[in-house]
């Protein structure tokens, strides 16, 4: 399965997100963004079998924002 690391802004429902081979490497990640994490932001590892999916079973992020690429 794929890794997914969501980015979301609570305040302004702003979403970015990153594809990895595995949660391993997504997890990774995740630990480098929450270094420099905002008061007002998650920021999650998730697994699945295609962003369609993670859009599906984690929608209250992509509610407000269709999303973009995290860099």
């Amino acid at each position: 399965m794929l890794g997914f690391v969501i980015k979301y802004n609570r305040k302004t429902g702003k979403v970015q997100y990153a594809q990895f081979p595995d949660l391993k490497t997504a997890t990774k990640k995740r630990m480098q963004l929450e270094k420099n994490r905002m008061e007002d932001e998650e920021i999650i590892s998730v697994t699945g079998n295609s962003l369609a999916e993670i859009e599906s079973t984690h929608s209250r992020y992509f509610a407000r924002d269709v999303g973009s690429l995290l860099t």
